[in-house]
């Protein structure tokens, strides 16, 4: 993954419309893409109010348009203050799995996230009176769903692999709820 740190006080616009394609293009040129010639991937971001979507044809080529898709593979929701913190660096909430569309070019990670189909709702508790609260919707469905509540110093071991999400589980760090056997499947994308 290459990082993707802007100042906090980034326009949504500029972020998207120039950072996102600039980063997309440092991505694609380190990376072989082959694998997804003939495939399309759509991506959407909420931030707040504000919606974007990239739509990524064949590995290589990006569309970004501000507002919402019709039907995409993958919808992030974060509160725009959330966002900030993360893109800006100030927090790190292990969202780079699903924030980067570099992390497409796997194709193995592809066909997952394209046969995945629910919404994942992550609580992370950072030490504030309320968690941070993260959407994670795979190809446009509701349902399955489950919530998944995990203190951020464990999600982040979780997202770096010094720790699984069975320890979590079984030592009570990682709380589950709604649809479990959505959660095992989402597992594997994290």
């Amino acid at each position: 993954m290459i990082p993707l740190a802007v100042p906090y006080d980034i326009d949504l616009d500029k972020f998207f419309f120039e950072n996102m394609r600039e980063h997309f293009e440092k991505s694609k040129s380190r990376t072989n893409t082959t694998s997804l010639q003939g495939k399309e991937f759509v991506l959407q971001y909420g931030v707040g109010e504000a919606e974007y979507f990239l739509r990524i044809k064949d590995g290589d080529t990006l569309e970004i348009v501000k507002g919402a898709a019709n039907s995409p593979n993958l919808s992030l929701h974060l509160e725009e203050s959330d966002w900030r913190d993360y893109m800006s660096g100030k927090v790190d909430v292990g969202l780079h799995r699903f924030m980067d569309p570099g992390q497409l070019f796997d194709p193995k990670r592809f066909k997952a996230l394209t046969e995945t189909n629910g919404t994942l709702f992550l609580k992370l508790n950072a030490g504030n009176p309320e968690p941070l609260v993260v959407r994670i919707m795979f190809n446009g469905r509701d349902k399955p769903s489950a919530t998944v509540k995990i203190e951020l110093a464990d999600w982040l071991a979780l997202q770096a692999g010094k720790k699984t999400a069975t320890t979590l589980f079984m030592t009570g760090k990682l709380k589950a709820g709604g649809d479990l056997s959505f959660v095992m499947k989402c597992q594997a994308l994290m």
